[in-house]
């Protein structure tokens, strides 16, 4: 109705000109116009000083290294980041009249000192060429600054409802046509979000819940700006990861980069850019009002400052981990080298490290949930009869998983013999152990039947490991020449041990051959078929070059009474076994 009576338009723009001219008039008897200016200059020298000293400093840090695009950009960030500075100063020094309009002008060089700095760190995380190009941050920039001019200059609202149903209608527009050349999902969501959010904002102003609508923009503003700086500090975080895993750089400063995830960074991001925006309506207790109430429940309370320290206490928990495991990695390897087993000590101690840290996260997040000790004797009698009942196998084989972390029976690299063939543990987790046989195959062992049953390891402690070859010659061999020929089969294989050195043992005297076994030392106890096998391809050969026979089962028949037979045998030659040759019988 106020939008079509001219004469209360009027009325009201009348009303508000006289009082921005009283708060004007007001505000100059502090200071005579010269103190004005000085004041001005001063702010304005300073903040340009200071934006000087940091533009020569990004050129000469970011243009060597090929980032120009995104030097420029880093330079109007701190551009906006000093007017804003210079403006706060100079409302500090006016006083307490205009000390509101000049921090909303302070706040809105804040705000775009921000845009300008995500789209910097973009361009530096992904290039010029591959960075994604929005527009999404500039016009909820624009609606953000215009509701921000109208909360604090006290505009009427007979005047401010149309100009920012206008504006939300016109950004929404603009979104929506420059979002269809998004080159990501994520621009092409960003874009689709605001596209649809801003014209249900626009009748929400209509409605007359101009106000109502104003926040909902300048918190829409600020979550995309959020998403935007999370997305570029973890594409930041990404390269530096990659580029540190490529040389030598500390584990522990790569274990840190590696929680640097898009969830914590962004929570980080988002709940500064709120604090900062709820200066806007001067509601800063509000919002930390607004975070720290509770819904209660029997034996626990939940608000979403208790949800945020739950998530960093996750974060935290992670990078606690990773620190453990690249402290234990790097150092671990100095006190365990020397007796060569440093791997799997190595591993079961990040595990158990693993295991504590994830305790200490779980009572920590009881803690902040404010889980009250009748709720924990509730849940641990609860446990302990799921325990009784349902939970008894998997909680025997979680314990049986930390009696093999802490007593070391198994760990990761070790050969154990499981069903008749041997397998390389490659890990012991929680619940099973996870072991990979020679053909490639997975099998998940529980820990209980690895405590509770005859567990073969062969290489617990020591990988090196004795195995034999069998080998049988005929009888009248040179005896000594086979020792000699065994003992030197076994050296020339680079894969057998010279100490313990091998050994050759005259077993038997067997039904068809002398039986010996070579005896040799190995440290791949896991491919011993394949050391083996060479070996014994050696022996052949050395024993075909030297004239050895390799002995084969061989059967005389004595024939007692045979009547039809015995013409037969009268007037056939003498019969000898075959391959044997007698003193005097020509080869």
């Amino acid at each position: 109705g106020d939008l079509a009576d001219p004469e209360a338009l009027a009325a009201a723009l009348g009303s508000w000109c006289s009082s921005f001219s009283l708060t004007m008039a007001i505000s100059g008897q502090d200071h005579t116009p010269w103190g004005w200016l000085a004041i001005l200059g001063s702010s304005l020298l300073a903040g340009l000083t200071a934006w000087l000293i940091l533009h020569h400093l990004l050129r000469r840090f970011l243009a060597p290294r090929g980032h120009a695009a995104s030097g420029r950009q880093f330079s109007l960030a701190a551009l906006c980041a000093c007017l804003g500075l210079s403006v706060t100063f100079l409302a500090m020094q006016i006083g307490f009249i205009l000390y509101s309009s000049l921090s909303s002008v302070a706040e809105a060089f804040f705000t775009a000192g921000l845009v300008f700095l995500s789209r910097a760190l973009t361009l530096f995380a992904s290039g010029p060429d591959s960075a994604p190009r929005t527009f999404t941050r500039w016009p909820l920039w624009f609606l953000f600054c215009l509701g921000l001019l109208l909360q604090v200059q006290e505009i009427p609202d007979v005047l401010a409802t149309p100009v920012i149903a206008l504006a939300q209608l016109g950004a929404a527009f603009l979104v929506r046509k420059r979002g269809r050349a998004a080159e990501t999902r994520l621009d092409a969501a960003l874009s689709l979000c605001c596209s649809l959010l801003l014209p249900v904002l626009a009748v929400l102003t209509l409605s007359g819940y101009g106000r109502a609508a104003i926040l909902a923009t300048s918190v829409l503003f600020y979550a995309v700006l959020s998403v935007r700086l999370s997305m570029a500090v973890v594409l930041i975080a990404g390269r530096l990861r990659k580029r540190h895993a490529e040389s030598a750089t500390p584990p522990l400063r790569l274990a840190i980069l590696s929680v640097l995830g898009f969830p914590l960074i962004f929570l980080t991001i988002l709940y500064l850019t709120l604090l900062l925006g709820s200066n806007q309506f001067e509601a800063t207790d509000l919002f930390l009002d607004m975070l720290a109430s509770e819904v209660r429940f029997e034996y626990f309370r939940v608000s979403a400052k208790r949800v945020l320290a739950v998530i960093f206490a996750f974060y935290l928990t992670k990078m606690a981990i990773a620190v453990s495991r690249s402290f234990l990695r790097i150092h671990g390897q100095a006190l365990t080298g020397a007796r060569g087993d440093g791997g799997g000590t190595i591993h079961s101690l990040s595990t158990i490290a693993g295991y504590f840290w994830w305790a200490v996260f779980v009572l920590c997040a009881l803690f902040l949930v404010g889980f009250s000790p009748t709720g924990l004797a509730v849940v641990a009698g609860g446990l302990s009869v799921g325990i009784g009942f349902g939970l008894q196998n998997i909680v025997n084989n979680f314990i049986s998983g930390l009696i093999l972390l802490f007593g070391r029976a198994v760990e990761r690299g070790d050969v154990i013999q499981l069903g008749g063939e041997l397998a390389v543990v490659r890990r012991v987790n929680i619940r099973n152990t996870v072991v990979q046989t020679k053909d490639n195959v997975t099998i998940f062992v529980p820990n209980s039947e690895l405590i509770s049953g005859r567990l073969v390891n062969l290489s617990h402690k020591d990988r090196a490991v004795r195995r034999e070859v069998a080998v049988g010659v005929a009888y009248g061999s040179h005896l000594d020449l086979v020792r000699r020929l065994l003992l030197r089969s076994a050296s020339e294989s680079a894969r057998i041990l010279e100490t313990p050195p091998p050994s050759v043992v005259f077993t038997d005297f067997g039904p068809s051959a002398l039986e010996y076994r070579l005896r040799v030392w190995i440290t791949e106890p896991e491919d011993a078929v394949a050391i083996l096998s060479g070996v014994r391809e050696r022996i052949d050969a050395l024993f075909r070059e030297h004239g050895v026979e390799i002995a084969f089962p061989q059967t005389d028949m004595h024939l007692r009474s045979a009547p039809a037979l015995k013409p037969l045998l009268d007037n056939a030659p003498a019969a000898r076994p075959a391959g044997r040759n007698t003193p005097g019988d020509p080869d």
